[in-house]
């Protein structure tokens, strides 16, 4: 799917692979997303509170901040970010519970990587097509 003229979504990966931060960046930059990424879970906080984004794309296993406090910081009641919608992309060995972790902090869906792009898309535009665009 394609954006609405006039209606590009944003969009925010966090990731500390470069590799997987450049594919999604190109892949969704081509349907009409606007993109910004992110090496580590506190520069993602941070790009979060500034740039609110539509969505956000989250991985678990980072140094430093990981994925689980990253979310549970996002998805704080106090916080300013915490009513968009993350989706969880990640690698994790124990992937059946660190879904159920994920779930229960906050996070609308989770996918094993490495991914189809176009199903992390297509998820991903049914979750904005359910926002108003501003």
């Amino acid at each position: 799917m394609t954006q609405e003229i006039g209606c590009r979504r944003k969009l925010l990966i966090i990731d500390d692979e470069v590799d997987i931060l450049e594919l999604l960046k190109v892949r969704f930059e081509a349907v009409g997303y606007d993109v910004s990424i992110a090496m580590s879970g506190r520069s993602g906080i941070d790009i979060a509170m500034a740039k609110q984004p539509d969505v956000i794309i989250l991985d678990i296993m980072m140094p430093g901040m990981d994925g689980f406090e990253v979310l549970k910081r996002l998805k704080d009641g106090a916080s300013p970010v915490n009513n968009i919608p993350v989706i969880i992309l990640s690698c994790s060995a124990e992937e059946k519970k660190s879904e159920k972790i994920c779930r229960k902090i906050g996070a609308v869906d989770y996918m094993v990587k490495p991914c189809d792009a176009i199903k992390l898309i297509d998820r991903i535009d049914k979750i904005v097509d359910h926002q108003d665009c501003v």
